[in-house]
């Protein structure tokens, strides 16, 4: 069975990309994203947030794919036991949420899918894209990435080098380390992501507008 890949050849997940390699069934797992983040936002559409029925993320994307939607559905890497054997499996990064690009058309057909619960309307576009290009940057790095079910206190911050050079995010201190927490505002949720200490510029409140 093959690894899986994302569309840039870095492995997904929240183990990091030098640990081992992890196998799942590459039939079981759609692609993260239709085409690049960058890709998808040259065009005119805009993005909006998909709400899906209970364990329905992967069956979306498939159904988007087959409607030549656009689509981000960040996935990420979860390790369990069974039977005495060591499984990885992927999860999407959001629970019951799936990011998708086009018009009131587009999203008309995205419902039509039975899919959903209901599409959450976007109304700062920029913020939005900024958090999820720094999400999908941090996924197709292989960086270690741990779901933040809710969004923690920390200080703000700006990443100096790597992949996720120019980012910005709250330095967050867990299992007695700092990390920092990339954070999508709207679903109230984020990703903490390892980051070499000498790469984090901790930014003073006052200036951030």
């Amino acid at each position: 069975m093959p690894a899986i890949f994302d569309r840039r050849g870095a492995p997904t997940g929240t183990e990091c990309a030098q640990g081992a390699l992890a196998m799942v069934k590459s039939t079981d797992n759609p692609l993260m994203c239709s085409r690049s983040l960058s890709a998808i936002t040259q065009s005119t559409d805009r993005w909006w947030i998909a709400h899906t029925r209970s364990r329905m993320e992967k069956a979306l994307v498939r159904d988007l794919r087959m409607l030549g939607i656009d689509y981000f559905l960040p996935l990420v890497r979860q390790v369990r036991y069974s039977g005495g054997r060591k499984r990885h499996r992927l999860l999407p990064l959001f629970g019951g949420y799936v990011f998708f690009a086009g018009d009131t058309q587009t999203r008309y057909r995205c419902m039509c899918t039975g899919r959903l619960c209901q599409t959450i309307d976007v109304s700062d576009q920029e913020r939005l894209l900024g958090q999820l290009l720094a999400i999908e940057l941090a996924l197709t790095a292989g960086l270690c990435i741990t779901p933040a079910v809710e969004l923690i206190a920390g200080q703000q911050c700006r990443i100096n080098g790597g992949p996720l050079q120019g980012a910005e995010g709250k330095v967050v201190r867990t299992n007695g380390r700092d990390r920092v927490l990339l954070s999508v505002d709207m679903l109230g949720q984020g990703a903490i992501v390892d980051i070499e200490a000498d790469l984090i510029e901790r930014l003073d409140e006052a200036l951030i507008s």
